[in-house]
């Protein structure tokens, strides 16, 4: 249940973030022929708060979900796997002793 959410979220942030400037205009040009002139104002004010509100019960909803955590997580996990590989790889033990080496010569 709880990726099928996330899969939603996403799908709403991924809509939102991939408009280029020509839609943009385009819907402008629209709202500007519909609304007119006069109410352009107070139909752009009306449309930020919005956005922003959704915006912000978005990250509310991520947050309660604990995705952030979750991505930390698996990050520190990540690093952690690279670490040890590092630690086990040969090559790398190599490396650190050339890079020790020239540095005391």
């Amino acid at each position: 249940m709880q990726s099928i959410k996330l899969t939603k979220l996403k799908l709403v942030r991924y809509t939102f973030t991939t408009m280029g400037m020509g839609e943009v205009l385009v819907i402008l040009l629209l709202a500007l022929v519909v609304v007119g002139p006069k109410d352009l104002p107070k139909i752009a004010r009306w449309l930020a708060r919005s956005l922003r509100g959704i915006r912000n019960m978005m990250n509310e909803f991520s947050t309660s979900l604990g995705v952030d955590e979750e991505i930390k997580e698996v990050r520190e996990a990540g690093s952690m796997l690279q670490d040890t590989i590092r630690s086990i790889n040969p090559v790398t033990e190599l490396a650190d002793e050339l890079q020790n080496d020239r540095r005391l010569q």
